[in-house]
């Protein structure tokens, strides 16, 4: 009898612990559907939400939508955007949109306000969530250039000059 109750005990504690319990934020979601009148398959991991409740979100074909307490719509001209696609809310509650650094759209009152692109390849290295400040690189022949996105422009805010093992060689 012994061994069938240490079986039996260890059945219900490895059923009763096997798996964690899910947070109260995830436990009570609902996922939408069409019947509901989601326009989009499903979400993906790229959303962000403001404090009004507004959430925007890419669907698993690349659309953006903006689901809001009782209305769900689409932004025009947003029909292609990837998984590693950036979404924040930033000061203002504008919203930024960026895959890289050389072009980011901000979105204001739930429409594209503004494109703001750069000519060259940058590198992104920091990026500060609910603030204004971003930053990034830029590789040259010699040095490193430091770019700040500051008042809706990349503004250059240092230079480093690279040791000469990581100039560029030209060879003959």
């Amino acid at each position: 009898m012994r061994p069938g109750l240490t079986i039996l005990l260890l059945v219900f504690l490895y059923h009763a612990y096997g798996q964690k319990q899910l947070p109260a934020v995830v436990a009570n979601t609902y996922t939408l559907t069409e019947a509901d009148g989601f326009p989009g398959f499903n979400y993906t991991h790229t959303f962000e939400y403001q404090a009004s409740g507004k959430i925007y979100a890419t669907d698993f074909f690349g659309n953006l939508h903006i689901t809001g307490n009782n209305f769900i719509k689409s932004l025009p001209g947003f029909t292609n955007i990837t998984n590693e696609t950036v979404l924040q809310i930033r000061p203002g509650n504008e919203l930024w949109i960026y895959e890289d650094p050389m072009k980011i759209f901000i979105i204001k009152n739930d429409t594209l306000w503004k494109v703001v692109e750069h000519k060259d390849k940058l590198i992104p290295v920091y990026d500060y969530p609910r603030s204004d400040r971003l930053f990034a690189l830029k590789t040259t022949e010699t040095s490193l250039v430091l770019y700040e996105f500051k008042e809706y422009q990349w503004l250059a805010i240092g230079d480093t000059p690279l040791p000469p093992l990581f100039h560029s060689q030209t060879r003959t």
